[in-house]
Order: C-alpha cells, then sequence, then structure tokens
C-alpha cells in the first residue's frame, strides 16, 4: 500500500471515527433527557444553549417543564462525578437555581460549625449548595435526629438562612 492510500485510509478513520463517537454522544444525550421526560432538542433555543453549557460532563437524567406562578421553568437533574447537580432554567435560558451535592468538607469553617452545633447527635443525610443564578446564596442540609428529618439552610458566614415562605 501506497503512503498516499495509507493516509487516505487513516483520515477516513478517524473521521469515521469522529463522526460516530459524536453522534453516539449527542444519542446518549438525547436517550438519557428522553428516558424520563423532554428532549433537550424539544427544549426552545434559549434553554437547550444553558442545558449543553450547564451540563457538560454530566449525564442528564431528567427534564421537566413547569409552569409556576405564570412563569415556565425547565427543572434538569443531572450527576457529575456521582453527585447529583439540580437546576432550573426559565424559558428565556436564564439559569436561576443550581442546587449541587457536596461534602461537608467543602463548606468554609463557619458554615461547618453552625452545622456541626445544630446538629448535635443527628446526622446529616444530604448537603447541597444553593446557587441563586451563578452566586453561592446558601448551603442546605437535610438532617435526621430523633428518626425525624428536618432542613437546615446555612450561608458561608455561618448565619442561619430564614425561609421567609415558611413561618
Amino acid at each position: 500500500m501506497s503512503m498516499q492510500s495509507r493516509r487516505f485510509l487513516i483520515g477516513t478513520l478517524l473521521v469515521t471515527a469522529w463522526i460516530l463517537l459524536s453522534g453516539s454522544a449527542h444519542a446518549a444525550e438525547r436517550k438519557a433527557a428522553e428516558s424520563k421526560g423532554i428532549a433537550v432538542e424539544s427544549l426552545p433555543p434559549a434553554v437547550q444553549t444553558t442545558v449543553r453549557e450547564q451540563t457538560k460532563g454530566a449525564v442528564i437524567h431528567n427534564i421537566s417543564k413547569e409552569v409556576e406562578h405564570g412563569k415556565t421553568l425547565y427543572e434538569v437533574e443531572t450527576k457529575v462525578g456521582g453527585r447529583s447537580r439540580d437546576m432550573i432554567i426559565g424559558a428565556d435560558g436564564k439559569l436561576m437555581v443550581v442546587e449541587a451535592q457536596v461534602v461537608m468538607d467543602s463548606l468554609p469553617a463557619p458554615a461547618r460549625e453552625t452545622y456541626m452545633k445544630h446538629i448535635g447527635k443527628g446526622k446529616i443525610v444530604a448537603l447541597e449548595t444553593v446557587s441563586l443564578g451563578d452566586s453561592l446564596a446558601y448551603y442546605e442540609a437535610q438532617i435526621e435526629a430523633n428518626g425525624k428529618r428536618s432542613e437546615l439552610k446555612v450561608d458561608p458566614n455561618g448565619n442561619v438562612v430564614t425561609d421567609k415562605k415558611k413561618k
């Protein structure tokens, strides 16, 4: 086989491999989203763009559409590195809320100290960061103590965050 024929064959194989791999990546993304809920391709263009930007390296588990107070929102449930990362995106593509599972050691010392004071003999069964847009708003922990579950929100400075809707 001549050198030119080998180069042509190698080039053809590389292009074919690239097409197959990129096609299978899109197929996996589509299959994961379609298995439960809405396919990425059927989202409004601005939402598609945000979903693709925010889910690089993630596995999409579900996409759902909700209407709250007359506003259409899209909830995207993903996993990144074995941890959940869920987001709410507006119909205009604006990233509104991101909840990402974290470990206690990743929190700043003031937030960790507040949690340790409040949990007593209980244990934290889930811990997430909650970001509004691109800014970290607070940490949210699900705490189990004496057979009951409660939720505690703490900001990065260690202050307990109260939910104004719940009184």
